[in-house]
C-alpha cells in the first residue's frame, strides 16, 4: 500500500510515486485531485463517478473498487457516495479537494493537540457475540433472547413464533431490512415494501489456521484486498491473528479469506471442499503459502450485506417517515454498516424514543 495514503486519499506525493500499483500517469492524475473543481450539484452520485471525477480511472480500478466498494461487497457503479462516504462529500464541499481538506483537518488537529489515534482493529476476546451477551446482562427490565418475532400488529404489539403476544409502548426494530419489511407489513405497508426492496448481497468467509513454522511467510500488516481485474476467486484476505490479539494460540496463525459480493454471489454456493480449495490456491498464488491448514471454518452470509445504492439516504428518509411514531429503525441497513455505526444508531434511537416520552418504565 502506498505510503501516506488515507484510504483512497494520497497525502504523501513521493510515497505514491514510489508505488508500482499505478502507471506514472495514473499517479500524477491522483495527485492532481487538488486542482479538480468541486461538483456544484447536490444530488447523489455513485461512488464510481465520484472517484473517477476526483482521482481518475486508474484510481477507481485499483483503489475504488477493492478498497471503498470492497467494504460493502458491492459495485462502485451502484453505491452511493453520500451514503457510504459522506465525509468525502463534505471535504469536497468545504475545501474543494479531499487532499486539501485532509491536510487542513490534520493541521487543525495538531493545533488542538488532538493527535493521538486508537487502533481501528479491536474486538472482544471471545468474539463479537460478547457484545450481545454483555448487553443482555447490563440492561434493566425484562430481557428475552432466542425469542423470534413473526408479526407486529396494533400499537406496539409483537407476536412471537410461539404464539405469545407482547405489548409495549414503542418498538425499536434492528432486524435486517427484509425481515423488518415483513414485520411491518400490517402497521406500515409502504415502509415494509420499501424495506423489502433495499438491495443486499451475499458473502462467505473461509478461515484457515496454519502452523506458524510451516506457513513460511511473515504476515506483517493486516491483509490485502483484490481488485476485480485480478484473476482470483477471493475478494480479500485478513490476517486475523496479526490484526487482532487472541485469535490463534501461540505457534499458529489464522487467515480469513472472503468470497462473493456483487457479481460473484454464485461462488458462495460452492460446496465446502471447493471453497477451501479456492482459498488455498489463491493463498499459494498471492502469499506462496503451501502449508496444509490444521483447522478450517466456513461461514456463509446470504443476503446479509446491505448495498447503499444511489439515492439510499432519500429512500431511508422516506421509510422512516412512513412508519408510526412508536416504531424506530436502526441497524446496518440504514446509516452505516460497521459496529460503531450500529452502536451510534441504537443510542440515537433510544434518545429519540425518550424524547417522545417512551421509556423502559412504560
Amino acid at each position: 500500500f502506498p505510503q501516506g495514503m488515507r484510504l483512497i486519499v494520497p497525502l504523501d506525493p513521493e510515497g505514491l510515486r514510489r508505488s508500482t500499483l499505478l502507471s506514472p500517469e495514473g499517479i500524477e492524475r491522483m495527485l492532481a485531485e487538488e486542482h479538480v473543481p468541486p461538483r456544484q450539484e447536490t444530488s447523489d452520485e455513485s461512488m464510481a463517478a465520484f472517484v473517477h471525477r476526483r482521482f481518475g480511472e486508474e484510481a477507481l480500478t485499483v483503489f475504488g473498487d477493492s478498497l471503498l466498494a470492497g467494504i460493502h461487497a458491492a459495485s462502485p457503479q451502484e453505491l452511493s457516495i453520500q451514503a457510504t462516504f459522506p465525509e468525502y462529500v463534505e471535504l469536497e464541499r468545504r475545501f474543494g479537494s479531499l487532499i486539501r481538506g485532509m491536510r487542513e483537518q490534520a493541521k487543525m488537529a495538531n493545533a488542538s493537540g488532538k493527535t493521538g489515534t486508537m487502533s481501528s482493529f479491536v474486538a472482544p476476546i471471545g468474539g463479537v457475540q460478547e457484545l450481545a451477551e454483555t448487553l443482555a446482562r447490563q440492561l434493566t427490565g425484562t430481557v428475552r433472547t432466542g425469542a423470534r418475532v413473526c408479526r407486529i400488529r396494533g400499537h406496539a404489539k409483537v407476536v412471537l413464533t410461539s404464539g405469545e403476544e407482547l405489548e409495549g409502548s414503542a418498538i425499536l426494530l434492528t432486524a435486517p431490512a427484509r425481515v423488518a419489511g415483513e414485520l411491518l407489513t400490517e402497521v406500515a405497508p409502504e415502509a415494509g415494501r420499501l424495506l423489502r426492496e433495499l438491495q443486499t448481497v451475499s458473502t462467505a468467509t473461509v478461515s484457515l489456521g496454519f502452523s506458524a513454522e510451516e506457513i513460511g511467510t511473515e504476515l506483517a500488516g493486516y491483509g490485502f484486498v483484490v481488485p476485480r481485474s485480478e484473476d482470483l476467486h477471493i475478494t480479500a484476505c485478513t490476517w486475523s491473528s496479526t490484526k487482532l490479539a487472541h485469535r490463534a494460540p501461540p505457534g499458529y496463525v489464522l487467515v480469513r479469506v472472503f468470497f462473493g459480493g456483487a457479481g460473484r454471489e454464485q461462488d458462495i454456493e460452492a460446496h465446502d471442499a471447493q471453497l477451501i480449495a479456492w482459498a488455498r490456491e489463491d493463498l499459494k498464488r498471492t502469499l506462496a503459502v503451501h502449508a496444509t491448514p490444521v483447522v478450517t471454518y466456513i461461514h456463509r452470509w446470504r443476503q446479509a450485506s446491505p448495498v447503499y445504492a444511489v439515492g439510499h439516504r432519500e429512500i431511508v428518509r422516506t421509510i422512516r417517515a412512513a412508519v408510526p411514531e412508536w416504531v424506530l429503525l436502526a441497524g446496518a441497513a440504514y446509516d452505516g454498516v460497521g459496529i460503531p455505526d450500529c452502536v451510534r444508531q441504537g443510542s440515537e434511537a433510544a434518545r429519540l424514543l425518550g424524547g417522545r416520552g417512551y421509556n423502559a418504565a412504560h
